[in-house]
């Protein structure tokens, strides 16, 4: 837990200098999500698990990290493209791109085979960026939203967002 908190603590800190106008410091929010966004990175709280997930920039998104603290103990999880499928195994649970729905847009998951869909809102969509986008994941006939209030994301952040965001909220 230590190392969380430092861990937390020092990206937050350090992270204001490298903070810009695509990825400024912000907050996505919604029910039970209460989460800080610097850069690529995230921190907070996804119900009653805290975490701290960052997205590779170096390789065009390729690879997220997730580290998850709850009462069953820390775990880390990297999500990416294995064998040509994007995901990663969150606790006992295998999370996957099913495929996106450009027209939509939405993204298709899938948790342990059970498909979920998570469509994207956003205030514009500039340069193949969703600006101030909301990630709504349709559950049991009602809407999870998580609303990114300032900044831009990709297809590819969007998409580890996704997964590290909804895959927590999932398990």
């Amino acid at each position: 837990m230590k190392k969380l908190i430092i861990s937390i603590l020092l990206m937050t800190f350090s992270s204001f200098t490298i903070a810009d106008g695509d990825h400024p410091i912000s907050s996505i929010t919604g029910e039970n999500i209460e989460l800080s966004l610097v850069d690529h990175a995230i921190a907070g709280r996804i119900g009653e698990n805290l975490v701290l997930g960052n997205v590779s920039t170096g390789d065009g998104h390729q690879q997220s990290t997730l580290v998850l603290k709850n009462h069953d103990g820390m775990s880390t999880t990297v999500f990416g493209n294995n064998n040509g499928q994007w995901g990663g195994t969150l606790g006992q649970r295998q999370i996957e791109l099913v495929k996106v729905v450009r027209e939509i847009p939405a993204y298709i998951i899938a948790v342990n085979g059970v498909e979920y869909t998570v469509r994207v809102e956003s205030d514009d969509y500039q340069n193949n960026h969703f600006i101030r986008p909301t990630y709504i994941l349709e559950l049991d006939g009602k809407e999870i939203a998580a609303k990114m209030h300032e900044g831009q994301a990709c297809w590819k952040f969007s998409l580890h967002l996704i997964f590290m965001i909804f895959g927590t909220y999932l398990i």
